[in-house]
């Protein structure tokens, strides 16, 4: 039997981790996200932690290890060279690197790379007879949703009413 794979989506910031993390402690699920490999990729180009990338006080902050100046995928540096214009030595954030990453240098390689890579992630931990339920609590893009529905899983939105522009707090 295959492990049932359920997406959380929503806005930012409405408690798609929170949910996970419960489900993993409370309900003994596997925790991934489709951005792991983002934060994996990034960390090892940069010479950078994980969780040095993902405070979430710190990521809006730029950071001197994160000038493309520092970054080893040369590839990576030459494609946002336009975005960045020129200025390599610039500190950037967390989150601008990640966004550029993410978005303007994989999906602009391949639309599916995360969704590729995700699905790798979940066929190498099915592989290890690993049996319990997968909970993928960052699912934001179309092929996300069909990569959750192809492997009969069920999506989630969570919806927080105080984060609706002009609702009172």
């Amino acid at each position: 039997m295959h492990p049932i794979v359920l997406g959380i989506t929503g806005h930012h910031n409405t408690g798609k981790t929170t949910v996970a993390q419960l489900l993993q402690t409370h309900a003994d699920v596997r925790a991934m996200a489709f951005s792991d490999g983002i934060y994996a990729e990034v960390a090892q180009a940069f010479g950078c932690s994980i969780l040095e990338l993902s405070d979430r006080l710190g990521k809006a902050q730029p950071q001197r290890l994160l000038a493309l100046q520092h970054c080893t995928d040369k590839a990576f540096v030459q494609r946002m060279q336009a975005h960045a214009e020129g200025d390599l030595q610039t500190p950037r954030s967390p989150r601008q690197i990640l966004e550029w990453w993410g978005s303007e240098y994989r999906r602009e390689q391949d639309p599916a790379y995360w969704v590729k890579h995700t699905l790798q992630r979940i066929n190498h931990y099915r592989s290890h007879s690993c049996h319990r339920p997968i909970v993928l609590a960052d699912l934001y893009k179309l092929n996300e949703a069909e990569l959750i529905r192809s492997l009969g899983g069920a999506i989630w939105r969570i919806e927080r009413p105080v984060n609706r522009p002009g609702f009172p707090r």
